[in-house]
């Protein structure tokens, strides 16, 4: 697993955006492509950290653009997800908003997980509510197989297993395998990140 970071600030001044507020297609499209340049690339297994420390405030359409298109290169891949942090309440709002109305339009169904305070959260909230429930066993950083849901919540193995794998589906958690007299196939989790 590696862990690639990406300072969307830095690369927001590359383009001329240099007040904190992102706004406009043309500019996130110039932006991904620099990020791509700036990352070498994803393969199988990277972690995405989407730094939006110093964007005070961003439109649905640059989100769409920038945030959105990561996320398509992010599902193509096994065991790849994004992790955005040091978000500000408008920018929250604005992911949010440009999530849900991609969601609605189109046959997409994004899910981007948000980190805040030492504890991970689901934005574009299209999984399940039991679903949910299981990831709150690993928002906090826990690692869990389907034997442990099974048990914390009184399932079956399948069922449990039939959860997390939405949620590794989803690009919401990451997946090791470990032995099989541990409880299943197994263990789900998101990295640690600091």
């Amino acid at each position: 697993m590696r862990i690639k970071k990406l300072d969307v600030a830095s690369l927001s001044r590359q383009v001329d955006l240099r007040d904190g507020v992102l706004v406009l297609r043309p500019m996130a499209k110039k932006m991904f492509e620099l990020s791509q340049a700036a990352l070498g690339g994803l393969i199988s297994d990277d972690i995405v950290v989407c730094d939006l420390e110093n964007i005070i405030d961003c439109s649905s359409s640059f989100v769409d653009e920038f945030l959105l298109t990561w996320q398509r290169a992010i599902c193509e891949l096994k065991n790849t997800m994004m992790i955005l942090t040091n978000m500000s309440e408008d920018v929250q709002y604005a992911v949010e908003s440009a999530l849900n109305q991609r969601n609605r339009i189109s046959n997409e169904n994004f899910t981007l997980i948000n980190y805040v305070s030492g504890h991970f959260e689901v934005l574009g909230n299209k999984l399940e509510k039991n679903t949910l429930q299981v990831f709150e066993l690993v928002s906090d950083g826990s690692h869990i197989s389907a034997r442990e849901v099974a048990e914390r919540f009184g399932l079956e193995l399948n069922s449990a297993g039939n959860r997390l794998k939405k949620l590794y589906d989803a690009h919401a958690v990451i997946r090791i395998e470990q032995s099989a007299d541990a409880g299943g196939k197994f263990e789900y989790y998101i990295p640690n990140i600091e």
